[in-house]
């Protein structure tokens, strides 16, 4: 089945995918698993890997015709140690109107700005994507994202969602569709899309914050 081939695929390649946190792989355009644990640590096994991703499918199981792996909104089994196994559906039926999603934000820098040097930025993204009934569709895992390499989350929604962190100006750009916006776009009468966007959690590498934002869907 799905889980014993990702759990092989994970055990057998050791470490997480390229420039992320995670290790994920999507199955039949209709489910994702994944598993995140801290770099440099060693893989968690395979032995936990298919406990902990089969207890995660007997908890959130149904029967959606639509969902050939009977997983209703997916879920998350965080056994501690940042150790963190996760599922969700790729084929969700959402509900349209103004979606919305949970986003945690990290930044790491290094070096200043200044006569012949310049400061460093990275940028990581940790997505819950929502539809207009706050039901959740798909968890990304820890993305790195930035300006040049955006994070594109597809097959969620009808069109790509791009996540582009910026470093000058301290704010996230959204692409979806022909919507446009960014962080520092609060909500109006006339506004299309718009993030409520809470604050650093420091003032020293790595800093990280959390906002929750809207568009249309």
């Amino acid at each position: 089945d799905s889980i014993k081939t990702f759990c092989d695929e994970a055990a057998k390649q050791g470490v997480q995918d390229k420039d992320s946190g995670s290790l994920t792989r999507s199955y039949n355009s209709e489910l994702q698993l994944g598993i995140d644990w801290p770099s440099g640590d060693p893989f968690p096994g395979k032995d936990d890997c298919n406990k902990y991703l089969s207890s995660l499918n007997t908890d959130c199981d149904g029967n959606d015709p639509a969902n050939t792996f009977n997983w209703k909104h997916g879920g998350i089994y965080d056994i501690g140690n940042k150790i963190r196994y996760h599922v969700a559906p790729t084929k969700s039926k959402f509900i349209p109107g103004t979606c919305a999603f949970h986003l945690h934000e990290v930044e790491k820098f290094r070096g200043v700005d200044g006569p012949g040097t310049r400061r460093d930025h990275s940028f990581t993204v940790d997505v819950i994507a929502k539809d207009s009934k706050n039901n959740d569709l798909f968890k990304s895992g820890v993305k790195s994202a930035g300006d040049g390499a955006p994070y594109k989350m597809e097959g969620v929604y009808p069109q790509t969602l791009v996540f582009t962190p910026e470093a000058r100006g301290d704010y996230i750009q959204f692409q979806y569709g022909d919507v446009g916006w960014q962080t520092r776009d609060e909500k109006k009468d006339d506004s299309r899309a718009w993030c409520n966007v809470g604050r650093w959690d420091g003032v020293y590498s790595p800093v990280g914050r959390d906002m929750d934002c809207f568009f249309p869907c």
